[in-house]
C-alpha cells in the first residue's frame, strides 16, 4: 500500500496556491484518497508577469529526477486573453522535453480569464465565508487585466474582513466551500479537474490505494 500521494505544484501566484491546494486535496477525497495521505508542495511565483519564463526556466533546469519524484504534478497559469486551449498548448510545448511518462502526470490548471473569477464563480460559496449578500453579481465574461481582482477585492473589503491580507487568505474557505459543479462552468477548471481525476485513478490503476 503506498503511504501518500506525493503532488509537487507550479503556479502563478500565492492566489492560485492556496485555492488550487484545496481543491487537489478535495478532489483526491472524491477519488477515495484521504486527503491526509495527500503530501503537497510547490512554488508559486510571485511576479506574475514573469510566471511563464519561470516555468520555462524550470523545465529546463530542474530535470527528470525532481518530476520523477513526483506522483502528479500542477501546473497552475492564468488564461488571460490567450484563451484556455491557448494556455494548455504554451503549457504542454513548454513540458514537451520532458520524458513522455512524466508527461502524463502533469495536470493543468487554467482559470479563464484569472483565478480571482474562481473565487466569485460559485456565489452561494462566497456568501458561505463572507456573509449573506456579499458575493457581487457577475460581470459578463471579461479578460480585462485586473477587473476580477478589483471586484474581488472590493468585495471582500466591503465585508468588513481585510482585504489588505490579499485573496490567498481566503483562498481555502472559498475553495472548501465551492460546488465543483458550478466551478465546471469555467473551461478550464472542468478541464483541470478532468485531468487530476484521470491522474489520481491512474495512481489507483497501479497502487493498492
Amino acid at each position: 500500500m503506498v503511504e501518500e500521494v506525493i503532488v509537487l505544484y507550479f503556479v502563478e501566484d500565492p492566489a492560485q496556491e492556496s485555492f488550487i491546494t484545496t481543491v487537489i486535496r478535495r478532489i483526491a477525497a472524491g477519488e477515495g484518497i484521504p486527503a491526509q495521505r495527500v503530501s503537497l508542495s510547490g512554488w508559486a511565483v510571485q511576479d506574475g508577469s514573469k510566471a511563464i519564463a519561470e516555468f520555462r526556466h524550470f523545465v529546463q533546469e530542474a530535470g527528470d529526477d525532481l518530476w520523477a519524484s513526483a506522483d502528479i504534478f500542477v501546473v497552475g497559469f492564468d488564461a488571460n486573453r490567450e484563451g484556455v486551449s491557448e494556455r494548455r498548448k504554451q503549457l504542454r510545448m513548454i513540458t514537451k522535453p520532458l520524458d513522455i511518462a512524466l508527461q502524463d502526470r502533469i495536470a493543468f490548471a487554467v482559470p479563464d480569464p484569472h483565478i480571482e473569477r474562481w473565487y466569485l464563480e460559485d456565489q452561494q460559496a462566497f456568501n458561505s465565508v463572507f456573509g449573506p449578500g456579499s458575493a457581487p453579481a457577475m460581470p459578463s465574461y471579461r479578460t480585462d487585466k485586473d477587473y476580477y481582482k478589483l471586484l474581488l477585492h472590493d468585495a471582500i473589503a466591503r465585508t468588513g474582513h481585510d482585504s489588505l491580507l490579499g485573496v490567498s487568505a481566503y483562498g481555502e474557505d472559498i475553495a472548501l466551500a465551492v460546488k465543483f459543479d458550478v466551478l465546471s462552468n469555467d473551461r478550464g477548471f472542468k478541464l483541470f479537474r478532468k485531468d487530476l481525476r484521470r491522474a489520481f485513478r491512474r495512481l489507483q490503476s497501479t497502487s493498492d490505494l
